[in-house]
């Protein structure tokens, strides 16, 4: 819901949206792990990658449309996407102490790129890799990897989205 009102006012610039998507990110940042710096599926209970990243991609539209994101909880974020993070930040788990699995690596690399990891970024890279290795396949269907794996490797742009894009359009 806060990914949608943030994304209606950003997109309309109608004031009567403004408030009740301001109102969203005001409770994110309530709902927000002042320890761990993500979210959980109940407040007041840990954080997680995947929730996380629902999160952060609100936070995101947010942005774009103007609103009110106070930076430094952001960055609560990266210190949380390092505690999840395998083989420097190139892969990622769902929980701290798990192992790494390819749809939080999609998830997670996404993350980053909306905190500021640029394209060079030999992690994002070498990430890209990854999900390269895992590309869009019916006989193992993971509609959640692909949705995720498609919007980091589309802001990766280059060679990395060609090859993706081509599986995808075909899938």
């Amino acid at each position: 819901a806060s990914i949608a009102i943030c994304e209606l006012y950003g997109m309309t610039r109608d004031e009567k949206f403004r408030k009740p998507a301001q109102l969203a990110v005001d409770f994110c940042m309530k709902a927000q792990d002042q320890t761990l710096g993500g979210w959980r599926y109940k407040v007041g209970s840990g954080s997680d990658t995947s929730v996380t990243g629902w999160f952060l991609m609100a936070l995101q539209s947010a942005r774009m449309a103007g609103l009110d994101v106070p930076s430094g909880r952001l960055e609560l974020i990266n210190k949380f996407l390092d505690k999840v993070q395998h083989n420097e930040g190139r892969e990622y788990s769902y929980l701290i102490g798990q192992s790494p699995k390819v749809t939080m690596t999609a998830e997670a690399l996404l993350c980053r790129e909306y905190l500021g990891w640029k394209p060079d970024d030999p992690r994002l890279i070498d990430g890209v890799k990854i999900l390269l290795e895992n590309p869009i396949d019916w006989s193992e269907a993971n509609t959640y990897y692909w949705y995720y794996a498609t919007q980091t490797i589309h802001h990766f742009e280059g060679d990395a989205w060609k090859q993706w894009n081509k599986v995808m359009s075909q899938a």
